[in-house]
């Protein structure tokens, strides 16, 4: 799965459905071969983005605190 922001992001598809109902649902309604689809978010930074990547990949964010309690609250 691709992330598109200004430039692209890679991520697993299955780790982001799994974490996120919200990612689940947009990736499971893009058109695309399974596996390699692009979601567009232009409602986030890339720095942001970043973060939440961080902590869904390891369920740690060293700068959680600065958006959020929770990264993962943004994806709710």
């Amino acid at each position: 799965t691709t992330i598109s922001l200004l430039r692209k992001i890679h991520a697993h598809q299955v780790l982001l459905s799994a974490r996120s109902p919200m990612l689940k649902m947009l990736l499971e309604s893009l058109e695309g071969v399974e596996g390699h689809k692009t979601l567009q978010l232009d409602e986030i930074n890339s720095q942001t983005l970043k973060v939440i990547l961080e902590y869904l990949y390891t369920d740690h964010c060293e700068y959680a605190d600065l958006f959020v309690s929770s990264p993962l609250n943004l994806l709710r």
